[in-house]
């Protein structure tokens, strides 16, 4: 019984992690960007030692208002960020792209602080996997 609650716990949680995301909207009713994200965590798994990995993040403008990406920050020097530097319009998409370096071995989990003109315009993106060497 115990073991059986216990799987069921984790599995929330599992899921829970990689479950979309909305952020923004207006509480008066006043048109107002909203930004939607497929999930804010990407795993790369193992990854070879010294091969730059890269993912693209999408956000989607599902509110009724212009959504600007005014800053995005790695958390670390290890992670290099490039994102949508335009407005991005109510029903378009934009981007958040980041490329971990992978230059020391191990496990990593790098965030990305990304700020937007949406009310609680704040989201983070998370990096993990592993850095491992592999024999030629």
């Amino acid at each position: 019984m115990k073991n059986q609650l216990f799987t069921l716990i984790v599995l929330f949680f599992c899921v829970s992690a990689s479950a979309q995301i909305e952020v923004g909207g207006s509480k008066d009713g006043t048109p107002a960007p909203k930004f939607w994200v497929e999930s804010n965590v990407y795993n790369f798994g193992n990854v070879p030692l010294g091969i730059p990995v890269s993912i693209t993040f999408e956000i989607k403008n599902t509110g009724n208002a212009p959504l600007v990406i005014t800053k995005a920050d790695p958390s670390c020097n290890c992670t290099l960020v490039d994102y949508s530097k335009t407005e991005i319009a109510p029903g378009e998409k934009g981007f958040v792209k980041a490329t971990y370096d992978a230059k020391i071995a191990g496990k990593f989990d790098k965030r990305i602080f990304v700020f937007t003109n949406a009310f609680e315009g704040e989201l983070d993106l998370a990096l993990k996997g592993e850095v491992i060497y592999i024999k030629e």
